[in-house]
C-alpha cells in the first residue's frame, strides 16, 4: 500500500482452467452451467446455495479437495458435487485414473502458468510495466490499471477465455472487471 500498488486476481481460477481444460472434451448442460459460474466468478455462491453451506469459505473448501483429492474419494461431499456437475467429476475423476491425481494439479498449473506468465506478464513487461505475478494475481502499480485491465482483455479474448477479475484497487477488493469469454449456458 505505502508504493502505491494494487494486486488483481482471477476469481475461481482453478476453475476457470479447468474449464479451459474442458470447453473441447465437454458438451454437456452441466458443464456448460459449471462453465459460466466459474468465469463469473460465482461458482462458490452456486455450490453454497445448492448444498445449503453456511460460508463460501466452505464452498471453496470442499470444490479444492474434490479438485485435489485422489479419484478414489468416496466422500459424501464428492456425490454431493457429482450431482451438481456429474459430467465434469466424471472426466476429472477418469483423468486421474488414467494419469494420477498428481499430474491433474499439474495440468492447471501449468494451464495457469501459460496464460499468466507465458502470454500476460510478457505483453505487461513488453510494454514496460511493472508487475509481479503471484499465482493467479497480477501486482502492478496503482497508476497503470486500467492499461493492464486492457491487457488482461486483450489477452483473454485472444485466447476465448473469460474470467472475473477482482482487485483490492479500492482496499477492499470489491471492484470486479469482467474480462474476455463469459459463455451463455444456453447453446
Amino acid at each position: 500500500r505505502q508504493n502505491n500498488l494494487v494486486q488483481i486476481d482471477l476469481s475461481n481460477s482453478q476453475f476457470c482452467f479447468l474449464s479451459e481444460l474442458l470447453k473441447d472434451e465437454l458438451d454437456t448442460p452441466d458443464f456448460m452451467m459449471f462453465q459460466s459460474l466459474s468465469y463469473q466468478g460465482n461458482l462458490y455462491l452456486y455450490v453454497q446455495k445448492k448444498l445449503k453451506l453456511n460460508s463460501l469459505k466452505e464452498s471453496k473448501k470442499m470444490m479444492f479437495s474434490l479438485l485435489f483429492s485422489s479419484q478414489k474419494n468416496t466422500t459424501t461431499e464428492k456425490k454431493k458435487i457429482k450431482d451438481l456437475f456429474p459430467s465434469v467429476i466424471d472426466w476429472v475423476d477418469r483423468f486421474k485414473k488414467q494419469n494420477g491425481y498428481k499430474k491433474f494439479s499439474v495440468k492447471l498449473q501449468n494451464l495457469e502458468s501459460i496464460f499468466f506468465i507465458d502470454n500476460l506478464l510478457r505483453l505487461i513487461k513488453n510494454k514496460g510495466i511493472f508487475c509481479i505475478t503471484k499465482h493467479d494475481s497480477l501486482i502492478i502499480r496503482q497508476e497503470d490499471y486500467n492499461t493492464v485491465i486492457e491487457l488482461v482483455k486483450e489477452i483473454s479474448n485472444q485466447f476465448g477465455f473469460g474470467g472475473v477479475y477482482k482487485s483490492d484497487f479500492n482496499c477492499d477488493y470489491n471492484k470486479l472487471e469482467r474480462v474476455g469469454y463469459v459463455p451463455s449456458i444456453l447453446r
